[in-house]
């Protein structure tokens, strides 16, 4: 499963980040077969800045990623953009491992 793949289901979808828990968020992933990486901080980087990018729920987020755009980065690390490139998710598609949430603007 890719990271187009990721669906979340059930109520967790449409729970707003201010009322879900790290660890409910991470349980989550991990029945998509994802996870955060160790020491990543993506669920809180997502939680703070997500909504000044409309992200506001884990179903949010899917159709940010769906709409999104990769490109290749460093030691194996996806660069994803979102928002129309105003945001960046990294990942690692091997080992299915969400790094970082990131604001930014893509550059070519």
């Amino acid at each position: 499963m890719g990271i187009l793949d990721v669906q979340f289901r059930g109520q967790i979808g449409n729970m707003r980040w201010d009322l879900m828990t790290g660890p409910k968020f991470m349980r989550a992933l991990r029945f998509v077969g994802w996870s955060e990486g160790s020491g990543t901080h993506f669920f809180r980087e997502l939680r703070k800045d997500g909504p000044t990018r409309g992200i506001f729920t884990p179903n949010d987020l899917i159709r940010a990623i769906r709409d999104g755009f990769s490109v290749p980065g460093r030691d194996g690390k996806t660069l994803h953009w979102v928002c129309q490139g105003r945001a960046m998710i990294v990942y690692n598609a091997k080992t299915k491992t969400l790094i970082t949430f990131t604001q930014g603007e893509f550059r070519d």
